[in-house]
C-alpha cells in the first residue's frame, strides 16, 4: 500500500505531464486553478488519469469539486485506496 508521500509523488507526475508544469512547482498546499492555472479540460484528464493510475472506481461529480488542491486530491487517494 502506498503511503502519503508516495500518493503525492504519483500525483505530481501526473499533474505535471498532463499540464506541462514543473514537478518542482507542484506543493501539497498548490491549488490546481489559482496557483498552477490548470484549466478546467486539463483537470479532467488529470482526473481521469488519476483513476487509471490509482485503479480507483469513476470518481463521483460530487466529489469532483473537492479535488480542486493536491492535498485534496492526495486524501481523497488516501481515502480510496485505504477502503479497498
Amino acid at each position: 500500500m502506498l503511503n502519503k508521500n508516495e500518493i503525492f509523488e504519483k500525483v505530481k507526475i501526473i499533474i505535471s505531464e498532463e499540464s506541462d508544469i514543473d514537478e518542482d512547482d507542484i506543493k501539497m498546499k498548490s491549488s490546481l486553478v489559482s496557483d498552477l492555472e490548470i484549466d478546467s479540460i486539463d483537470i479532467i484528464g488529470i482526473i481521469q488519469t488519476i483513476e487509471i493510475e490509482f485503479d480507483l472506481e469513476r470518481i463521483e461529480d460530487k466529489d469532483f469539486y473537492k479535488l480542486l488542491t493536491v492535498e485534496n486530491i492526495v486524501k481523497y487517494i488516501e481515502e480510496k485506496i485505504m477502503s479497498h
